[in-house]
């Protein structure tokens, strides 16, 4: 499977930057509260949302569509956290 591009009304911007291999009945998680983007990671994150809507507030959650290759767009809630 492949992520193609990233959709919300959250944000300015959603793009997809980097790549990452999501192999057959496996799951994946990206970001960490507390870190800058890129933080520990030479290619910096996979994806990223730009310029956000500012009424988002912690403890609430934004629908994000993913657009996959094989298995077409999926929409989840994603959950807005806390970052210093």
């Amino acid at each position: 499977e492949r992520l193609l591009g990233i959709s919300t009304s959250a944000a300015e911007q959603a793009r997809v930057i980097g790549s990452v291999a999501i192999p057959p009945k496996s799951t994946v998680s990206f970001g960490q509260p507390n870190a800058e983007p890129g933080a520990g990671d030479a290619g910096g994150p996979p994806v990223l949302l730009d310029q956000l809507n500012p009424d988002l507030v912690p403890a609430t959650s934004a629908d994000v569509t993913f657009h996959f290759e094989r298995a077409g767009d999926l929409t989840f809630p994603v959950p807005v956290e806390a970052c210093p």
